[in-house]
């Protein structure tokens, strides 16, 4: 316990204070004197590879949303972090450092010795610690105790760096990322990261990462143990134990620093992401050192390098796994794993009895070919393999899918904000049960585009825009919203609004079961429970199946015939409404004079020819409607 403790008090961490990238330590710092000297000289040192493995811990997300992030993301990051360490010209890590001759690689072979993407995803969506807070440092914090969440799937700590990428870090108000200065000899070993620290973006340039591996290797913070901006005594034993690195506290500013002289520049201070870009060759050389000393199982092995001449994998498997169209498009990934390229493989997926096939040539070692089949009828089980007599390992040749198909309409919406994107919000409710089927914002400040889906059954909906400054969508705002394809009007311009409503409703699901009592698709044990529940009403009764008003043996033979059906649902019929926003308007304002848009509203057909209103003497059309307070396109049904 004592051991475990001081552990926990070594511990490196990083907390975002501001809107950019900084830190603070949240647990006091343990003193470590470093390494046994070294005579490391960087001039003299070889370029060190280090083996990573990348573990994504995700809530059950399809791979590429939210906390479940891409293999090409994590590839970014960590070529950010190789940008970085060698200090490559023109990349965000060419600063006033050094080439620190260390680098990473995704791990190639796994702890068998079976080749590896070098990424490994877990869902733990079934832990609620996590779930909540994600993953707690200590037992002081909330979330998922660290070396629990690590002890799901560590690799072996001496040959390989773990890299654990999370949701949350001590719930949603706490830190970037954490390192022990290792090794710890057990799965606490290794870098943890909030996925929105990781992820290479305009506004995170990766340092993060970058400042968590430098722990890893054994650096400190450039302002250990130091209280003023005076000189240190011994630059080896003193403050960050680095003699090239000045003396100083903590620095937060790129421009203003905390001491004179102080190297704002330093990944191992806690400016922002902009101006950091420089480890210098005292801090090389001790990374090296720790290499050398402390981690050289590190380099002292073949997990960089492939171990079959041929091989390539499958990775990336994307569907939709709840879906309420019969036809999706499946996508994978191709990933060399070999250094010889792979003349050709197919790849074969399997649903419902049949089978498709994409032909992929010339698999490269390191890259990654997409494989789309498009308008594919997958509901439950399915397969895809890839087949190549090439191929010299199986185990990376095969994944499976589950698509719960329920039927109904696909709704999709691009998004687009304007650049007072902070005062905007949307949802869409359900218009009886006023339930959040979906919504989004405020933002950052900017004009950005995002896009969203998801599966309605039948009934009818609001979409509901607000805009907290009163002045509707400024410079920017654009939504484009569809039904299974078809478009829904959402007009968005004006600057005198605070909230815009539009209504829709998806029609009533037809069913030619009449035997499905709960409307469920399924004639099974649910609706003879109805039934029998029902027995001898008279009536208008939900267990009158053939419709002669009385619920009696005639019904009950009647249900037998069809029991077990589950072919029951057909796909829902759309209809869309009129915005409410506009019809609310009319009653409020004055008569119009001589066609102008100064009272009543007027209304034009697409032809631009003015039609009598009101909108229920409409014939099914659309309709542009003119006010003194807004112009909408109207669709009336």
């Amino acid at each position: 316990m004592r051991s475990f403790i001081l552990s926990l008090f070594a511990i490196t961490l990083a907390l975002n204070i501001s809107a950019q990238e900084c830190a603070t330590d949240l647990l006091p710092q343990v003193k470590i004197m470093g390494l046994n000297r070294s005579d490391v000289n960087l001039a003299d040192v070889e370029v060190a590879t280090l083996p990573v493995v990348f573990h994504i811990m995700h809530l059950g997300e399809p791979i590429g949303e939210s906390f479940n992030v891409s293999d090409e993301q994590v590839l970014e990051a960590l070529v950010e972090s190789n940008n970085h360490f060698r200090k490559v010209p023109g990349s965000t890590g060419d600063g006033i450092g050094v080439d620190t001759k260390i680098d990473f690689c995704l791990a190639q072979r796994d702890p068998n010795g079976n080749p590896t993407t070098g990424i490994v995803r877990y869902d733990l969506s079934g832990y609620p610690a996590y779930v909540n807070n994600g993953v707690a440092v200590s037992g002081l914090d909330d979330g998922m105790p660290d070396l629990q969440l690590k002890s799901l799937g560590c690799w072996d700590v001496d040959r390989y760096v773990n890299v654990y990428i999370v949701t949350q870090i001590n719930g949603s108000n706490g830190i970037n990322g954490y390192a022990y200065p290792g090794p710890t000899n057990n799965c606490l070993d290794g870098v943890v990261l909030r996925y929105s620290k990781f992820v290479i973006t305009d506004s995170n340039l990766g340092k993060t990462f970058t400042h968590e591996l430098g722990h890893y290797l054994n650096l400190q913070h450039t302002f250990l143990n130091t209280f003023d901006c005076g000189s240190e005594g011994n630059c080896e034993t003193q403050g960050d134990m680095v003699c090239d690195t000045p003396p100083t506290i903590t620095n937060v500013s790129c421009v203003s620093p905390a001491c004179p002289g102080a190297m704002v520049e330093n990944y191992m201070d806690y400016t922002g992401q902009v101006c950091r870009d420089s480890y210098t060759q005292g801090q090389a050389e001790r990374m090296h050192a720790c290499i050398v000393n402390e981690r050289a199982d590190l380099i002292d092995n073949l997990n960089c390098v492939p171990p079959v001449d041929f091989d390539a994998g499958l990775a990336n498997l994307v569907y939709k796994p709840e879906f309420c169209l019969e036809n999706q498009d499946v996508s994978v990934n191709v990933i060399g794993t070999a250094l010889n390229t792979m003349p050709a493989a197919t790849v074969v997926l399997t649903a419902n009895g049949v089978s498709y096939e994409q032909w992929v040539y010339d698999v490269e070692y390191g890259g990654s070919y997409e494989v789309v089949f498009e308008g594919v009828p997958v509901q439950g089980d399915f397969d895809v393999v890839l087949v190549s007599e090439s191929d010299q390992y199986a185990g990376n040749d095969s994944l499976s899918g589950n698509v719960a198909y329920s039927p109904g309409a696909l709704w999709e919406m691009d998004f687009t904000s304007g650049f007072f994107a902070s005062e905007t919000n949307w949802v869409l409710v359900g218009q009886d049960s006023k339930d959040v089927i979906i919504g989004d914002g405020p933002w950052s400040a900017g004009i950005t585009t995002r896009s969203y889906e998801t599966c309605l059954s039948s009934g009818c909906y609001n979409f509901i825009i607000e805009d907290a400054g009163g002045d509707g969508i400024q410079y920017g705002g654009e939504v484009d919203m569809f039904l299974n394809g078809e478009l829904i009007g959402v007009d968005v311009s004006g600057d005198d609004w605070s909230q815009l409503v539009f209504d829709f409703c998806v029609d009533g699901v037809e069913n030619d079961c009449i035997a499905d009592i709960d409307n469920d698709g399924v004639v099974g044990v649910e609706d003879a429970s109805l039934l029998m529940n029902d027995y001898q009403c008279v009536g208008d009764c939900v267990g009158d199946i053939n419709g002669d008003q009385i619920v009696n043996v005639l019904d009950l033979l009647e249900f037998l015939t069809e029991f077990g059906r589950t072919d029951c649902l057909v796909e829902p019929a759309l209809s869309i409404g009129v915005v409410t926003s506009v019809t609310e308007l009319e009653g409020q304002l004055e008569p119009s004079t001589n066609g102008q848009a100064s009272g009543k509203p007027v209304y034009y057909d697409m032809s631009g020819r003015v039609v009598p209103g009101p909108v229920e003497n409409l014939a099914s059309g659309i309709y542009i409607v003119k006010c003194n307070l807004e112009t909408k396109k109207i669709f009336v049904q």
